[in-house]
């Protein structure tokens, strides 16, 4: 099958949303971080293959093939320092096989070199579509909106007590500390979490 009709879904930003809500409320035991590997392997029955190469070779840390089986780079894997980074990977590999898993199924690709010559021979504006629907999902999927509000407050107070903000007037410094104080909570980066607080729209919480 031609991948002229690899078509990433219309999905507004409020759909992938209630997608990753829906997913979350049906696996998630309530704790922080989100246990994303044990989700995969036991509620869902797919545990991660590591690979040799995936990284190096095709600059991916996890995949989603065709025959709804993912895989991830070996040194990766076994790297505990990279444990947050590849829960995200992971969470986005999710997303795909939440979201797009209708459309993967048509397209035989059980190897990384297949994956290749399919998805990066499309459009790219095609391409970009189908992995931001997937990091839109992953992403709201690992930080719970009302959780975060609850932790970015804590932060905030746990800054204006440092004195930090006595000179940034937050600025880039004092929403960086809370970032990465947040981002640590969550097992995700502090951009992730700057990106969460623009979707979720929380960026008054600085101006209070």
């Amino acid at each position: 099958m031609s991948n002229f009709y690899l078509k990433p879904p219309k999905l507004t930003l409020g759909e992938i949303h209630d997608r990753a809500d829906e997913f979350r409320s049906e696996y998630w035991d309530g704790k922080v971080p989100v246990d994303i590997e044990t989700i995969m392997e036991f509620d869902l029955e797919l545990p991660p293959r590591p690979i040799h190469g995936l990284r190096e070779e095709h600059d991916v840390d996890a995949l989603l093939l065709g025959n709804g089986e993912i895989i991830v780079d070996y040194k990766l894997y076994m790297e505990k320092k990279m444990a947050n980074r590849l829960r995200v990977s992971f969470a986005h590999e999710i997303g795909h096989y939440v979201l797009h898993r209708s459309i993967i199924e048509n397209f035989k690709f059980d190897t990384p070199d297949e994956w290749i010559e399919i998805f990066h021979n499309l459009p790219s504006d095609k391409f970009q579509i189908f992995e931001s629907q997937a990091f839109e999902f992953a992403c709201r999927l690992l930080v719970p909106p009302d959780v975060l509000e609850k932790k970015l407050k804590a932060a905030k107070t746990k800054v204006i007590k440092t004195g930090l903000i006595d000179w940034d007037e937050w600025g880039w410094c004092a929403k960086d500390s809370i970032a990465v104080d947040v981002g640590g909570y969550f097992g995700v980066s502090d951009s992730v979490i700057n990106i969460r607080i623009e979707r979720e729209k929380l960026e008054g919480l600085f101006r209070e």
